[in-house]
């Protein structure tokens, strides 16, 4: 029996991405749990959950489905993968593993990554970015800017100088709101939009090109994205204020909106913890020689941090990985915070930094 076979035994059929396995989660029995199935990427059986935020590798989840031990959980999971890459993951620590094992854990880790970035130099260079025109705005929109005076942007506002954002930041990136309104998803379908404040990405001319949403109340969907359609542009064909982070000396790369605007001109965002091919050369495309970049992904998700940032670093020199010891986002983290953590625990991707990372991530002291 192989590893697929087994968490289909266990979890019930999983539904393929393009590199990992969707599952419903053991834990909160929702269908939000992505497990890396393929036993030869260097990380086989990593799994977060999306809904209750469990993260974990193959050993703490076979212990868990199982119900056993952590020395039966390694036995099994060295059966399913054949005895390559056995992946820990420190977020369990009723099943930690000793200092020598954790270490040949992060070695296996550091194998090279199939699924990371299959594109060669020439491949990002070839690369065409298609022309695309942007998706409808948003029915029900309106501009801060226009009515920072009127009674009903009051809350939009409040919400967004509590989490750290100035009235030049409303202004300067002309963020939008919404009381009561939707969009057409891609089937057609209407989708609601209520209390959300609106976000755009503009392209080098400054020109609309993509919009998505955070809601400033305790609701779900939290985000909304515009919907994906054909000859649109979508989530990952653009990268959140790239044009304006350019002209900076530094650029950081986070997942979100309030995440890259907390950095202020600095930080684009990604829409999500990884970066697409297109996403990748229209950084590279736009950065200069002597730019610094910083990767400061989700800490609980850090292989995919780590596989953005060894993809940038293959064309870009000046690439660094965020370990942010705080587990915190920049925008919890806040403006000065923020900049505190890139500053002091920014490590470079070499094959010694990229070591430093992995043993640091995964709980061993490196000297930080």
């Amino acid at each position: 029996m192989g590893l697929r076979e087994y968490l289909d035994s266990k979890l019930g059929l999983g539904r393929d991405t393009s590199t990992d396995t969707i599952y419903t989660c053991p834990f909160c029995n929702r269908p939000k749990m992505y497990i890396v199935t393929d036993s030869l990427s260097g990380k086989a059986g990593m799994y977060h959950c999306f809904h209750c935020d469990r993260s974990g590798g193959l050993v703490s989840l076979i212990a868990y489905l199982d119900n056993t031990n952590r020395s039966s959980a390694v036995a099994t999971a060295g059966a399913l993968l054949g005895g390559v890459n056995l992946v820990y993951s420190n977020t369990d620590s009723s099943l930690g593993l000793t200092p020598e094992e954790r270490i040949l854990a992060v070695l296996s880790m550091n194998a090279p990554l199939r699924h990371s970035h299959s594109h060669t130099k020439d491949d990002i260079a070839e690369l065409t970015v298609p022309k695309l025109v942007p998706p409808e705005l948003p029915i029900g929109l309106r501009y801060l800017s226009q009515d920072l005076d009127k009674e009903e942007a009051k809350p939009f506002v409040r919400y967004l100088l509590k989490r750290g954002f100035t009235i030049a930041d409303i202004l300067r990136y002309n963020i939008g709101y919404i009381v009561a309104g939707g969009t057409y998803s891609a089937k057609g379908n209407l989708v609601t939009i209520q209390n959300h404040v609106v976000f755009f990405c503009y392209d080098k001319q400054g020109n609309y090109q993509y919009w998505n949403t955070r809601a400033i109340d305790k609701q779900t969907p939290k985000s909304i994205n515009a919907p994906e359609l054909k000859g649109h542009y979508g989530k990952g064909k653009v990268v959140y204020n790239l044009y304006e982070a350019v002209k900076k000396r530094d650029i950081v790369l986070t997942e979100g909106v309030p995440d890259a605007l907390t950095l202020g001109q600095s930080g684009i965002a990604t829409y999500g913890k990884g970066v697409t091919g297109i996403q990748l050369k229209l950084i590279l495309d736009n950065v200069h020689k002597d730019q610094n970049i910083y990767v400061m992904l989700d800490m609980d998700a850090y292989p995919k941090l780590l596989e953005v940032a060894k993809a940038i670093a293959k064309y870009h020199k000046n690439t660094y990985m965020v370990y942010n010891p705080t587990r915190q986002d920049a925008n919890s983290l806040g403006r000065n915070k923020a900049w505190q953590v890139i500053h002091k625990y920014s490590i470079p991707v070499t094959e010694t930094g990229v070591m430093r990372f992995l043993l640091t991530s995964t709980g061993e002291s490196t000297g930080f």
